[in-house]
Parts: C-alpha cells; structure tokens; sequence
C-alpha cells in the first residue's frame, strides 16, 4: 500500500475541526502525505500508532465529541457500502479517516506493510475484553468474508463454544 485515493477525513483532530472529502493520503518514508487539503505531512516521528477498523470498532473507539462528528456521516452510508477506518494517533489526538472499498481486513495488510520502515508502534489493545459470543460473531464474518476455511473457522468455534 503506498497510497489510499478519495478518502474522507472525519474531522477528528482538534488541529483540523472540519470534513474535507476527495483527498489521497500517501504513504512515504517520511511519513503519511495528504494531498488536495490543507493537512499536510504526518510524520511517522509524531505518530504513536496507525490502525484499520469498521463501523463498529470505530464507535467503541471513538469518544463522545467523535461520534457526534461521525454519526451523521454512518448514518448516510448504504448498507451494503464497503468502508473501512484509518486510524492515525498521535499525542494530540486521532486523525481518523473513512476509506471506501476496502475492508477492514484489506486495509490491516496493507498497514502491516508500514510497520518495518514507519517505525511506529502497535494499536493500544483495547481495554475491554471481547465475550465469547463476541468472538464467536467476529469468527462468523471472517468466515463469510472468506479469510479463514471452514476447517479454520469449525476449530476456531469449537474452542469458543468451550467458553461459552
């Protein structure tokens, strides 16, 4: 992944209080370049973590101003839209863009592909322990998105369903 065109940037970051639309984010060595906005650089030195997510992590992620801000914008989605979440965090806030036809998991392996030259850490993992029934949905739809096999995803289930 080296570049994401025609991303939405959801106005996250105190820095920057408004939607901008139609704009690319490059991914140099230097850092994460936006273009067509008035953003700039982000420079891999002030970034703490980069991460994918989707709807729903996003809204456990996100505080109570950001939904605010993003709430409008998911509620104008179609159902059916693919759309994923980067997520850029740095000291002083998350830049958190929308970016249209990629998943989740999409867009993760293209992140996994920074990590060795951006030099920059991993997500904090989340506080909230996920419940089995919760993994066990996770599980269903990376087997309905064809990520893991059936053999993986009857392995995967059994030893969930153990700790249900």
């Amino acid at each position: 992944m080296t570049s994401l065109q025609n991303v939405t940037y959801l106005a996250s970051h105190p820095k920057v209080s408004s939607r901008l639309d139609k704009i690319d984010l490059i991914f140099t060595t230097e850092g994460i370049s936006i273009k067509r906005s008035v953003l700039g650089e982000l420079s891999w030195s002030t970034i703490d973590w980069i991460a994918a997510d989707d709807r729903e992590g996003l809204d456990k992620r996100v505080t109570a101003t950001r939904v605010l801000l993003t709430g409008v914008f998911a509620l104008a989605l179609k159902k059916k839209t693919v759309l994923s979440y980067l997520i850029v965090a740095q000291a002083d806030g998350d830049w958190i863009f929308a970016i249209p036809g990629l998943t989740k998991a999409e867009l993760s392996a293209g992140i996994n592909q920074l990590y060795p030259y951006a030099q920059i850490g991993q997500p904090e993992p989340e506080t909230v322990a996920q419940s089995p029934a919760d993994r066990l949905r996770e599980l269903q739809s990376l087997l309905s998105d064809g990520l893991v096999t059936e053999a993986e995803f009857a392995e995967r289930r059994d030893v969930l369903m153990k700790e249900l």
